[in-house]
């Protein structure tokens, strides 16, 4: 999909992409149209005037510069493509590096873009534009933004609760009777003296982001922090204060204790308030290394006992056990609201580490230029939606015509749902997109992909990619997009649009 000479992607990708760029002209409008995802919709009509017929193309490659965009654009036009792709240059190899992604010649993550590399961008830019091609960029100055993660864990008002914060949540706590609100918040609010020691909240529902794609865009097996939402009624505390208010037991993919962390009333700090709920806390009084962060890693860390690969999504999910159970000691008073888990990308980012940097780079020089129609980033899941609007949110406050749209995918979103009812309702109301994108891997050619009445069909295409219009159209409805009265048939990727 990634490279124009592929011929199964010059006949795929109309048919994807006509059918799955969809338009939302307000929020307001977007508001009216959400539904529940079980509900049977009239899809919204594509206007024509915004159909768009493009194809991904891979990154810059100095080593190989035939394929290039640039180098072939009265190609595309033959093909009469509207638009192109371009990839960001995401490496997974270099994960661990990431300032070294992209390329010389159009800027890496890392450093500031040079006035050549702002130059060669516009000049690609300029030639397709020459060229009639609308452009949809991968800048892995942003691309990469949208991949950090971020999971929060709220709390239940009830016990064996799944659907608080879509699931995302702690599917048992101590008693009903510490549930309360404050300040706008449900919160726990067990009582020293009034309840005994326990942990208050345990079993994370939907426990499967951290585990589910470790290979691929998202640096899963890196750095976790853990960021636990709570106050207590104690201002000023005293650095000798060393009574423990509560520990984080944090369990492997296998079910394993992987660490448990303390946090001591003088970890709120000497300048704590006793009123405000904070997420950082100060460990100067700890032994030296005490923090609140843990490893991914398949070897040692949270997803020890992880599979090196799953095919099966029901087995990935029965096997999951990743949990962060919250132990109260009994000792203080304590308002826990909810626990926020970050990745290193995730927390680099939503901290605002580029908020003046990377994204100012990209939007600024290239987000108004007549050819960029928007910026990509590739395969994204839950996790990474606080991400993305955070670096939309920014982009536009440089430029209020900034646009940004990601890929959904069946595939990568079902492995890391419970409810997997709801990949593309959380996809659609998750972000305020004002496009989107959808990877849908049930149409390849073994199944009919080419209607066999094409009249100028490439020659390459094997006679067995080839079906008649009744195949073709039952494999489409049936098989991959659904109609208005039913959903695909497919027993795990329920891939309705609810627009």
């Amino acid at each position: 999909m990634k490279n124009f000479l592929k011929v199964l992607s010059v006949v795929l990708i109309p048919v994807l992409f006509y059918l799955f760029m969809g338009f939302f002209s307000s929020s307001e409008e977007k508001t009216a149209n959400k539904k529940n995802v079980n509900a049977s919709l009239t899809p919204t009509p594509i206007q024509q005037k915004d159909f768009l017929h493009f194809i991904f193309n891979y990154h810059y490659n100095p080593y190989n510069t035939t394929q290039w965009v640039e180098n072939n654009l009265t190609r595309y036009n033959e093909l009469n493509y509207n638009a192109l792709h371009i990839f960001g240059g995401f490496d997974r190899n270099l994960i661990e590096t990431p300032e070294l992604m992209g390329s010389d010649r159009y800027g890496k993550f890392g450093p500031v873009l040079s006035q050549t590399q702002i130059e060669n961008t516009e000049d690609l830019m300029d030639n397709m534009y020459r060229a009639g091609l609308k452009g949809i960029f991968g800048r892995i100055k942003i691309e990469l933004l949208c991949y950090g993660q971020r999971l929060t864990y709220e709390v239940p008002p009830t016990d064996n609760n799944t659907t608080i914060n879509n699931g995302f949540c702690y599917r048992n706590i101590m008693s009903e009777d510490i549930y309360t609100e404050d300040e706008g918040r449900t919160v726990l609010h067990p009582v020293a003296g009034q309840q005994s020691a326990g942990n208050i909240c345990q079993n994370i529902y939907e426990n499967l982001q951290h585990s589910d794609v470790i290979d691929y865009l998202f640096n899963s097996t890196g750095t976790w922090y853990l960021k636990p939402v709570m106050k207590i009624n104690i201002s000023n505390p005293n650095p000798t204060d060393d009574r423990e208010v509560a520990r984080i037991e944090v369990r492997k993919f296998n079910g394993d204790i992987l660490e448990t962390k303390i946090i001591r009333v003088r970890d709120f700090g000497e300048n704590y308030n006793g009123l405000d709920y904070i997420d950082s806390y100060d460990f100067r009084y700890e032994p030296p290394g005490t923090n609140l962060r843990i490893s991914g890693s398949t070897t040692n860390g949270l997803n020890f006992g992880r599979a090196p690969s799953y095919t099966d999504p029901f087995t990935f999910k029965n096997n999951c056990h990743v949990d962060f159970k919250i132990y109260w000691s009994g000792l203080v008073d304590v308002w826990f609201d909810k626990l926020i888990v970050d990745d290193q990308l995730g927390n680099d980012v939503l901290s605002g580490v580029y908020d003046n940097d990377n994204i100012p780079q990209e939007v600024l020089n290239f987000a108004s230029h007549q050819d960029n129609l928007t910026f990509f980033a590739d395969e994204v899941k839950y996790s990474n939606y606080d991400c993305i609007n955070h670096v939309l949110s920014v982009m536009k406050q440089y430029n209020p015509n900034a646009e940004l749209v990601c890929v959904a995918n069946p595939t990568c979103c079902n492995f890391g749902l419970r409810n997997n009812a709801d990949i593309f309702n959380l996809y659609l109301h998750s972000v305020n997109w004002k496009r989107m994108m959808v990877d849908l891997y049930q149409i390849f050619a073994e199944a009919g992909t080419v209607p066999d009445n094409l009249t100028n069909c490439d020659p390459r295409v094997p006679q067995s990619w080839k079906a008649n219009k009744q195949t073709y159209n039952n494999w489409l409805q049936n098989k991959t997009f659904g109609q208005k009265t039913f959903e695909p048939n497919n027993t795990y990727y329920n891939i309705l649009f609810y627009i």
